[in-house]
């Protein structure tokens, strides 16, 4: 009983007094400072374009196809703009087209997003019990899609080719803002990737024209945005701060005022992800390789450096 006690001590000690090892600790006040800096941080910009926009619309009854004489609500198409919007009404209905128009303002106030020179979340991803006790992001994706809408009206319904590609190159760039912050760290500490969407709202855009100048236009947009995920040491090096930023959780809590409260499985898991981070320190330097950046290149090189003697990984590669 007594070694119990014993081991249970040391157990404890490491897990209430262990140092903070930070992948990235130079870079750490100025990530802080950049997260609330107003007047720099484009994410403040589309928060505010993200209140201008109208007021949501009601779902539109139309007739359905096996009942003629019967109307439900509009079921949108996996990759409609509607569908991602989350909103019930054809894409080409009267009341969808007055509120992209309404929209114009909110959409014209995204654009100056361009203008600042970094995007970060105000609140950084974390362990999902911690990050629950802090104030939330505005959440970005509908003002996207949005932004996307919009841009495809100008072209399938207000003649006006020239604007819409510039309207949706304009929002490719500031998606491309976003690659200095997490996709997705596991299925709990999330961020809606939405240039997944922006491509299967244009692969829709396509399908809906046959007109040879729309297609050339869009076939030139698109081969200026790189394929996704082209370069895994920038998605490291995103996760990564996302590791520092679970790290430094009771920090951030602290300059909200809030107190931390952290129980027996919260230091648990910090722990763990404690000895994550101690290993990537030693290893940090290879995932900036060149060599390294394929995933075939980039699991080999895992396997063969004792990836799988961390405790946890499992559970990572997993997620």
């Amino acid at each position: 009983m007594m070694l119990l006690v014993f081991v249970g001590l040391i157990v404890a000690i490491q897990l209430f007094n262990q140092e903070t090892v930070l992948l990235y600790p130079d870079d750490r006040e100025q990530i802080l400072a950049e997260r609330a800096d107003k007047e720099n941080n484009a994410h403040y910009v589309l928060q505010e374009a993200r209140d201008k926009l109208p007021s949501r619309l009601e779902p539109v009854a139309v007739p359905d196809d096996d009942y003629p004489d019967r109307k439900f609500p509009y079921q949108p198409l996996e990759n409609e703009f509607s569908g991602i919007m989350g909103i019930q009404v054809p894409p080409d209905h009267p009341a969808m087209l007055h509120y992209l128009e309404e929209s114009r303002e909110a959409i014209d106030h995204a654009r100056t997003a361009l203008q600042r020179p970094y995007l970060r979340h105000p609140i950084p991803a974390s362990h999902y019990n911690l990050r629950n006790q802090l104030p939330p992001n505005q959440y970005l994706g509908y003002l996207l899609a949005v932004w996307f809408a919009y841009g495809q009206t100008q072209i399938t319904h207000w003649d006006d080719l020239q604007g819409g590609i510039q309207t949706l190159s304009d929002l490719w760039t500031v998606l491309s803002m976003f690659d200095t912050e997490p996709l997705v760290i596991h299925s709990r500490w999330q961020f809606d990737p939405f240039s997944l969407h922006y491509f299967k709202l244009m692969q829709r855009l396509i399908q809906l024209t046959d007109d040879p100048a729309v297609l050339d236009a869009l076939d030139e947009l698109l081969k200026t945005h790189p394929p996704m995920y082209e370069d895994l040491t920038n998605i490291f090096e995103a996760h990564m701060r996302a590791l520092d930023d679970t790290m430094l959780v009771p920090e951030l809590m602290e300059s909200y005022g809030m107190p931390t409260r952290f129980d027996y499985d919260d230091r648990i898991e910090m722990y763990q992800l404690q000895l994550v981070s101690r290993w990537y320190v030693q290893h940090l330097e290879h995932f900036r390789d060149p060599d390294n950046t394929t995933p075939e290149a980039f699991t080999k090189w895992l396997d063969d450096n004792e990836w799988r003697s961390i405790p946890w990984t499992d559970y990572m590669d997993m997620h």
